[in-house]
């Protein structure tokens, strides 16, 4: 099994020694393809992550990086993205699935992001032409907004650490996980209650320890994943420090170290559920 691209990604470095990733211009008939429309800041981080993830489905998959032609990255040259990634207009016909990132505008109201129309652009077009997507935190909120006029309401504490999850109701994407999963949550927002409530095309799938959402699925095989599956190990470490390095006002991410010491080690134990996440995810497409 392959992870086919055709750009020279920065994120499939720390992977090629572990999988088959190859690097082409021509593709066979018949593989899957999927988009990953990257608005994180820390773009070849995000990168890896998803394709790590990707690479262990064990399907044969041709994976392209999007970027939107109204937004220009502050922390990566442009000069990467126009390399490496291509405009949602160039392949937008030939996607199967598509996945949309979080990204660090929570206290932004959603018309004040500068990308806003472009990224409402595709999300109609996944709506009505794609039929398998997936929403990752502020990627999730601006999707569930503007397809189910889902409100973001702001926490007086950050959401962060590692929560355990209870499954209100099964679903294929959730085949092979057990109740109590855990996942990593990094957000300052949390979604109207009422909202939810009142919305039929939606299924609340999976709520944390504390009554947070956690994933939903919507009315045309649409998926949000309020949390952050995909993290790496460390991911939460280098937030948490970063944090503190900046003075800024940041909790010891619950549940996270071990017995709540950094100098102990990170409790590592989400990442076999994100591979079977996304494994049945692709299976699906």
């Amino acid at each position: 099994m392959a992870i086919y691209t055709s750009k020279n990604l920065e994120g499939i470095k720390p992977l090629k020694e572990r999988f088959n990733i190859k690097v082409r211009e021509e593709f066979e008939d018949g593989i899957k393809t999927i988009g990953i429309l990257n608005l994180m800041p820390t773009k070849c981080e995000t990168e890896t992550q998803i394709l790590r993830l990707l690479c262990e489905t064990e399907e044969n998959l041709r994976v392209e990086c999007i970027k939107l032609n109204t937004y220009k990255p502050k922390n990566i040259s442009y000069e990467y993205i126009c390399e490496n990634y291509v405009s949602f207009n160039e392949i937008k016909e030939k996607l199967d699935g598509i996945i949309i990132t979080g990204a660090p505008l929570e206290k932004l109201k959603f018309e004040d992001v500068d990308y806003i129309d472009e990224l409402r652009e595709v999300l109609d077009y996944t709506k009505n032409n794609i039929k398998h997507s997936l929403h990752i935190c502020w990627g999730a909120q601006v999707a569930l907004n503007h397809f189910y006029s889902i409100r973001k309401e702001l926490k007086e504490e950050k959401i962060f650490g590692l929560f355990s999850n209870e499954i209100l109701e099964r679903d294929e994407i959730l085949d092979g996980i057990d109740n109590g999963f855990k996942a990593p949550q990094s957000r300052h927002t949390s979604l109207n209650k009422n909202d939810i409530e009142n919305c039929k095309e939606l299924k609340l799938l999976t709520v944390t320890e504390e009554g947070e959402q956690h994933l939903l699925k919507g009315s045309h095989n649409d998926y949000y994943i309020l949390g952050h599956i995909e993290y790496d190990k460390d991911t939460l470490k280098k937030e948490y420090l970063r944090d503190l390095n900046k003075g800024l006002k940041i909790n010891l991410p619950k549940g996270y170290f071990k017995n709540n010491n950094v100098e102990e080690g990170v409790n590592y134990t989400w990442h076999e559920d994100g591979v079977k996440l996304y494994k049945n995810w692709v299976k699906s497409l």
